[in-house]
C-alpha cells in the first residue's frame, strides 16, 4: 500500500479519481490529524518503462512526479543497454528511447534527466542536456542508424546553453540545416496586433552523457 498526504479533500479526492481512472484501481481517502491520505494498492505496479511518463500528472511536477513514480516501476527496465546508442565518433552515449519525456516539438526542454540519474538508465550516469558543440557531432545518417525518432520538419534538438534572450530559454541545433538558433517568448502587446504569448521556436528533446564508453562494447 502507497500513501499520499495532502492537506485538502479536493486535493485527496482529485489524486484518487485519477488514480481510479487511469489506473482502474481501488482508492481510498482518509482522514489523520488535519490532513488527508490517500492509499493506493500497490498492485497498480506499472510493468514496463512504456507507461511511464503517461503516469507522471498524477505525482505532480515533472521530475518530482517522476521520482515518486518510481515506487511503481520496476528500474530493472531502465538498465537495458538498447536504451542508449554510443557514437564512437564523440565517445558519447545519446538516450534512445525518449521515453521518459515528451519529446516531440516541444517549447522549451522536457525534464527527465533527474529519473535517468537516479536509476541509471542504460546502465549508465551523467544524463544532461547536450551542448551546442555536442549536437554538432550528430547528422541525420547517425540519428537514423541510431534509432533516434525525428521528422523532416522536427530536426532540432534543445541544448543545455542559454538562449540569447532573457528567460529560461535554450539555444537549440537543427541537426538538418546544422544552424543554431535561439529560444525567446513573446508577449502580446496592448493593441493585440501580433499573436503574442508564445513561444518563438520548438525543438525537440534529447539526452546525453559522457558516460559512454561502458556501452561500446
Amino acid at each position: 500500500m502507497i500513501e499520499k498526504v495532502v492537506d485538502t479533500f479536493d486535493a485527496a479526492k482529485r489524486i484518487a479519481s485519477n488514480f481510479a481512472t487511469t489506473l482502474n484501481v481501488s482508492v481510498d481517502i482518509r482522514v489523520s490529524g488535519n490532513r488527508f491520505v490517500v492509499y493506493i494498492p500497490e498492485r497498480m505496479r506499472i510493468p514496463d518503462i512504456k507507461h511511464f511518463s503517461r503516469m507522471v500528472h498524477l505525482f505532480g511536477p515533472p521530475d518530482e512526479g517522476r521520482l515518486a513514480l518510481l515506487d511503481y516501476v520496476d528500474t530493472s527496465e531502465f538498465s537495458l543497454s538498447s536504451l542508449a546508442w554510443y557514437d564512437p565518433d564523440s565517445n558519447l552515449c545519446w538516450d534512445v528511447s525518449q521515453l521518459l519525456h515528451e519529446s516531440w516539438s516541444k517549447e522549451h526542454p522536457c525534464s527527465g534527466s533527474v529519473v535517468m540519474n537516479a536509476v541509471q538508465y542504460a546502465g549508465l550516469s551523467g544524463w544532461r542536456l547536450p551542448t551546442i558543440k555536442e549536437l554538432m557531432t550528430l547528422t541525420l545518417q547517425k540519428l537514423g542508424a541510431a534509432g533516434i525518432q525525428y521528422s523532416e520538419r522536427s530536426t532540432s534538438f534543445w541544448s543545455s546553453e542559454e538562449s540569447l534572450y532573457s528567460g529560461p530559454e535554450k539555444a537549440f541545433f537543427d541537426i538538418a540545416t546544422r544552424a543554431t538558433g535561439n529560444q525567446r517568448f513573446i508577449e502580446q502587446d496592448k493593441y493585440w496586433s501580433n499573436p503574442g504569448d508564445g513561444y518563438t521556436e520548438r525543438a525537440r528533446t534529447i539526452f546525453v552523457t559522457a558516460d559512454g564508453q561502458r556501452n561500446s562494447s
